[in-house]
């Protein structure tokens, strides 16, 4: 071992085996001559060279490379343990409080797409599933990432970029546009397009994409949830909603503000709502069965019989 050291007086902070020098370090107090590569050192000593190993003057392994082994260890737990839900099953994540396709009362989950969902995997495949409500984005990110391997969603180009369809459109959606009825009687039962949408100030939930992508132009600003909407148009703070009219529908009646609210049919073709998969998903397999599941539902009438409990008429 040579002995053509320098001096050095940086702080030492760790010793790594490598092929950039070798030096003396303190470890518990005690000087220890190292051979690797050190961010650093106090009163130790430095040199350019290169070792294959980390040892003390007496030969032994330094106490260091047994923390570096467990840092290690910790850092391939972190990257290569499957998400904590992969042994309890499959989780489906859904929008907080966007009623009727999803939302919570107590520990209960409950809705249109959580009927669904317990249609298509526990009672036609007899899988384990949990279901969980979420604020939209975070929902969305736990698709993407793949902490989550289902969820209910319109088509559009950035959830195909984390997601694929299982099985076409299962929810009909279709916009509806909601003003105060003391201001829009008289466009009671007119249809009208979104080209006539240009000069209000129009509001909608945040996530739509729909309206994103429909809306020409206008002030367009979002609400976190339903019913943050419905208040903001009551106080006037936008001059109209463009969302979809089941979910506003119900959300009115909870508020029990049905008769403050005129909703205008919107014209142009419906979108559908996808159930749609993670492309991170360990449950990739599945897919040919869930199809298959759904096409069943169809054929069945089942999918057209849990539809028809939420579905709720104009009103008059």
């Amino acid at each position: 071992m040579s002995e053509n050291w320098e001096r050095c007086d940086r702080p030492c902070a760790m010793a790594v085996d490598s092929d950039h020098g070798d030096g003396d370090s303190q470890i518990g107090g005690a000087p220890q001559r190292f051979h690797g590569w050190a961010l650093g050192c106090s009163k130790g000593r430095y040199r350019a060279g290169a070792s294959a190993t980390c040892r003390d003057e007496g030969g032994r392994l330094l106490p260091v490379l047994k923390h570096i082994a467990i840092w290690g260890l910790q850092a391939l737990l972190v990257f290569f343990v499957p998400p904590a839900h992969a042994d309890a099953g499959i989780l489906v994540v859904y929008a907080e409080q966007y009623r009727p396709y999803s939302w919570q009362e107590g520990t209960q989950v409950q809705g249109l797409e959580v009927e669904l969902a317990e249609e298509i995997l526990q009672r036609r495949m007899g899988l384990a599933v949990e279901h969980r409500v979420l604020p939209w984005a975070r929902a969305q990110a736990d698709v993407s990432m793949g902490n989550a391997d289902f969820f209910f969603a319109v088509e559009t180009p950035d959830r195909n970029l984390f997601s694929r369809p299982i099985g076409g459109g299962l929810i009909p959606w279709r916009a509806s546009v909601f003003v105060r009825a003391k201001d829009g009687e008289e466009l009671s039962g007119a249809a009208v397009s979104l080209e006539a949408l240009c000069s209000p100030k129009t509001g909608a939930v945040r996530g739509n994409g729909w309206v994103r992508k429909h809306l020409p132009c206008g002030t367009l600003s979002f609400a976190n949830s339903p019913q943050a909407l419905v208040r903001m148009l009551l106080l006037k703070r936008t001059d109209l909603i463009v969302d979809d009219g089941l979910m506003l529908r119900s959300t009115a009646r909870q508020l029990q503000v049905e008769n403050d609210l005129l909703e205008i049919p919107l014209k142009g073709e419906s979108v559908s709502i996808q159930f749609r998969i993670s492309l991170k998903s360990q449950h990739q397999a599945l897919i040919p069965q869930l199809e298959k599941a759904i096409d069943t539902m169809r054929v069945d009438g089942t999918l057209k019989k849990i539809l028809g409990r939420y579905a709720e008429p104009l009103r008059p």
